[in-house]
């Protein structure tokens, strides 16, 4: 469905070796109709990662971002999934359950971006 933005830039590129998938992408808000809601992520990502319960299948690292009321401090792949939820800090001061609130909507802005980098298996 239409998700209300606009995109201004969207760049991606990949490196597959064998199972293990690293991508690296920069995504720039232009423009918002309406802001809607639910959950932000990237999606379509080049593999869909692991479905294997037996791997730690992803690490995401946020390498810039601008412009988010809930800025993403982290990322997470789900088993079987062809995307990266984005991660951001809660109001809990328990360090291990810190950056489990996913990002949504309302977190950002009309000039949002974010640089990301993310490695993970597939079964491809």
């Amino acid at each position: 469905g239409n998700s209300g933005v606009t995109f201004g830039d969207r760049y991606g590129s990949y490196t597959k070796i064998g199972n293990k998938v690293t991508v690296w992408v920069y995504v720039n808000l232009d423009a918002v109709v309406s802001m809607g809601t639910g959950n932000v992520i990237i999606s379509t990502l080049p593999f869909t990662s692991t479905s294997s319960n037996s791997a730690y299948r992803a690490g995401v690292s946020i390498g810039y971002t601008l412009n988010w009321d809930a800025a993403p401090i982290a990322g997470t792949i789900s088993s079987g999934t062809p995307y990266i939820y984005l991660r951001k800090h809660n109001s809990s001061s328990n360090p291990q359950s810190n950056y489990n609130s996913i990002v949504v909507v309302g977190d950002m802005n009309v000039d949002s971006a974010i640089i990301l980098t993310a490695t993970y298996m597939t079964d491809a």
